[in-house]
């Protein structure tokens, strides 16, 4: 039998499915700054290119919204609470 030194697999989508998290962790800030929340299937189409593009696709003219960056700040902490509770 051959051995390996690494594996590699995906977990997101594959093994465990956070779209539910990510939509609530995404919709969390978008309240937090007033902006209008994203429906689950808009979120959907926005994974996949790492959560600065999942926050620049979901807020209000992107990466030129001036809080942007808090915006992505913001995002990081509510998934990591979302996904701590899960």
């Amino acid at each position: 039998m051959k051995k390996y030194d690494t594996i590699i697999f995906d977990l997101d989508g594959t093994l465990l499915n956070t779209l539910e998290d990510l939509a609530d962790s995404v919709n969390a800030v978008l309240r937090m700054y007033g902006f209008p929340c994203r429906k689950v299937e808009e979120i959907r189409c926005f994974v996949g290119n790492g959560v600065a593009r999942l926050m620049e696709l979901s807020i209000p003219d992107g990466i030129n919204n001036p809080n942007y960056e808090k915006c992505l700040e913001d995002f990081r902490r509510a998934l990591k609470k979302c996904l701590s509770v899960n």
